[in-house]
């Protein structure tokens, strides 16, 4: 991605990401042509030009960006429609919680392996939100299983540049997560990232491996702390796209995880988290989901409780 190199160091130091998604999404508008929608004005697309912008017609076919209003079933499919049309890629972003409403649509753009970008911001908003964390997981855990989609599931700003790095030289149809929350500072790598997982941090010796991605990220960090404290190493790997860091090659692959070496658990919102890893039998999978009503709230409760299972094994 030909973005400004100013972006990364403008980037490096947000902790919130639904203010970097408004960045970045800026300047991809001026570096190429795209169609950007969204179902809540101004929520992701900034600086509307609410004359040239918004009005998408037959007569007026070639705006930068769409707002939909509250039509997120119909939307998934609608996009794809405008993106074998416009001939170039096309973004969309709504609440995770009607992710389900969109499945089918996102699941034809890609077995039509259209450039299409599905953006989702996480909020505790939804009325049950643990049954809710289920049910979503539970689905893009399966839609990993389709050969023609990313997953993108960032923790930092950086992370989320590399993920739309990896978006725009790609043709491939992506769901990206976004979380609205503001997060404490984790020092991060764009270029790492962009392998898919990476060594966010390493305890020289370490005996454990924290893996995560998204939310849970920082509640490794906090966990990894808690650990240190009580003596014991610990490293801690960040995957904001494990369908990325599947293709890479096991020698790199094994470089970040080795189930050889060390303890792997995995923090997750789904016991699902991922094709390759299910292959290895010494893995442990944390469901976040079982000890909070929220998985997106980070609580000292549930560092705590986390932190007691990872103890007993």
């Amino acid at each position: 991605m030909q973005l400004p190199k100013k972006l990364k160091n403008q980037l490096e130091e947000i902790t919130n990401l639904d203010q970097a998604n408004k960045v970045i999404v800026e300047e991809i508008k001026k570096v190429r042509p795209c169609l950007m929608l969204a179902s809540i004005k101004d929520k992701f697309i900034p600086k509307l030009d609410y004359v040239n912008d918004v009005n998408f017609s037959k007569n007026n076919n070639r705006v930068n960006n769409i707002v939909f209003g509250n039509r997120e079933n119909s939307m998934a499919e609608i996009v794809a429609g405008i993106s074998l049309y416009f001939d170039a890629p096309t973004y969309s972003f709504v609440p995770i919680c009607i992710f389900s409403q969109m499945l089918s649509g996102i699941e034809h753009a890609a077995t039509a392996g259209l450039p299409v970008v599905y953006g989702f911001y996480q909020s505790g908003s939804c009325v049950n939100q643990q049954k809710t964390n289920i049910e979503i997981y539970g689905q893009i855990e399966w839609l990993r299983s389709l050969k023609d989609i990313n997953i993108f599931k960032p923790a930092t700003a950086l992370e989320l540049l590399a993920c739309y790095n990896i978006i725009y030289d790609s043709e491939t149809t992506s769901c990206l997560i976004i979380p609205q929350q503001e997060y404490e500072f984790i020092p991060s790598s764009f270029d790492s990232a962009k392998k898919g997982a990476y060594i966010l941090t390493e305890d020289e010796g370490a005996s454990r491996t924290l893996v995560a991605s998204g939310n849970e990220v920082h509640i490794a960090m906090k966990i990894k702390k808690l650990l240190n404290d009580e003596g014991e190493k610990v490293k801690v790997v960040s995957a904001p796209s494990l369908t990325i860091f599947e293709n890479q090659n096991e020698k790199y692959r094994r470089s970040i995880i080795d189930e050889t070496k060390e303890k792997i658990f995995v923090l997750t919102t789904t016991n699902n988290f991922s094709i390759k890893l299910k292959e290895l039998e010494s893995i442990k999978y944390i469901n976040i989901n079982n000890f909070t009503n929220n998985a997106n709230e980070i609580t000292d409760e549930l560092v705590k409780f986390i932190h007691e299972e990872i103890k007993k094994h």
